[in-house]
């Protein structure tokens, strides 16, 4: 009897777990965090800074790289991927898997996850205020959003699409989907014109978006303004698209803007770095005190283990040797160029470097890197 009792005590709990997990699935789950104040919008947007860079692709792909084909142990297998051809040779990139970094679509998504986060951030402020630029709890916030959605999609237009010509040119290149709106719909058709612009479309809405922000900055704000776009940065990337642009004038405004009156001071004190390892070497390089560096974006790349010190190299004709437990790595060639279809000077070039065995073999790290004033 007792026996009987305690069998169905099981059976009679699956059976309110189950009544309850029905009456539970009659409401729509949403665990999402409701952005309804001035703090949760600072701290959204953090979350807008994208953790990859096209680096890789564009160093590859620049007339500046030769492939020398030098291997020093440990270092060229390992950061190698068959993209890095593809990339060098001017190739469709197409050989890949989708979580690599580096890659195009690692690129395209941490991009464009930015630009959704940054849209999502200035929906949040519309609906608590009507003017979200003259709020004093939200101006601030107002003008981070939309010049993190104007760089970000500054990053995509130069990566994907065509060079800026000029107004009349680059109105005739096909752009990227300039995003603007917050995704409500679970299949957007981003080819539409509603989305896709053309390079100078592109480029208008990039300028609307970094002069509605750009004055609205306070790095007050920030508890480390180095990891956000305050004001130096914010002036730099106005700088940086203006002379893309080739609107020279406003780009010596903002330029001088970000720089100050004793540009000097802006500049990265390299006689006093430590290089004492590799380690010291990155702290003071990413030092997020150190005037020079006006963003510190966190990312993850291989770019420093694949072209340093291995088969990607400025000139042709490189070297490695081991003495002692260190390479020896030797440049001397006639200056960068392809194949020597793409010379770019005459002049020889001597350098040498001495890199420690036990540096080239690292495993690959989270590092950072400077943006958008490198």
């Amino acid at each position: 009897m007792n026996r009987n009792i305690y069998s169905l005590i099981p059976l009679c709990l699956l059976c309110i777990v189950t009544i309850c997990s029905c009456k539970d699935l009659d409401e729509a789950p949403d665990n999402r965090t409701e952005i309804d104040n001035p703090d949760k919008v600072s701290k959204l947007l953090t979350s807008a800074y994208p953790v990859s860079v096209p680096a890789v692709v564009c160093e590859l792909s620049g007339d500046n790289l030769v492939d020398n084909n030098v291997c020093v142990p440990a270092t060229h297998n390992d950061p190698y991927a068959k993209f890095h051809e593809q990339a060098y040779e001017w190739e469709d990139i197409d050989n890949y898997s989708t979580g690599e970094d580096d890659t195009p679509y690692t690129i395209w998504e941490s991009y464009y996850q930015g630009i959704a986060v940054a849209n999502h951030a200035i929906e949040a402020m519309l609906e608590m205020s009507k003017d979200p630029a003259h709020d004093p709890e939200l101006a601030h916030s107002w003008g981070e959003a939309h010049l993190l959605r104007a760089y970000l999609h500054f990053v995509l237009v130069n990566v994907f699409a065509e060079a800026y010509k000029d107004e009349t040119q680059s109105a005739l290149d096909v752009g990227i989907p300039y995003v603007s709106e917050v995704e409500k719909t679970v299949t957007v058709d981003y080819s539409n014109p509603k989305f896709r612009k053309s390079v100078a479309e592109v480029y208008r809405l990039i300028e609307k978006d970094i002069l509605e922000g750009v004055d609205l900055i306070d790095d007050a704000k920030y508890k480390v303004p180095a990891y956000h776009f305050n004001r130096n940065a914010a002036n730099a990337l106005a700088a940086r698209f203006y002379l893309y642009k080739r609107d020279y004038e406003k780009c010596v405004k903002y330029a001088t803007d970000a720089l100050g009156t004793n540009p000097a001071s802006s500049l990265r004190k390299w006689a006093t770095m430590s290089s004492n390892t590799i380690n010291t070497l990155l702290n003071d390089f990413n030092d997020e005190t150190a005037p020079c560096n006006y963003l510190l974006q966190a990312t993850y790349s291989l770019f420093d283990r694949m072209l340093s010190a291995c088969r990607y190299a400025i000139n042709k004709g490189s070297t490695a040797e081991k003495v002692d437990n260190t390479y020896n790595i030797l440049y001397e060639g006639g200056g960068p160029n392809w194949d020597g279809r793409l010379k770019a000077f005459d002049g020889k070039i001597f350098v040498g470097a001495q890199v420690p065995s036990t540096v080239l073999g690292c495993s690959a790290c989270m590092s950072t890197l400077n943006t958008p004033t490198r």
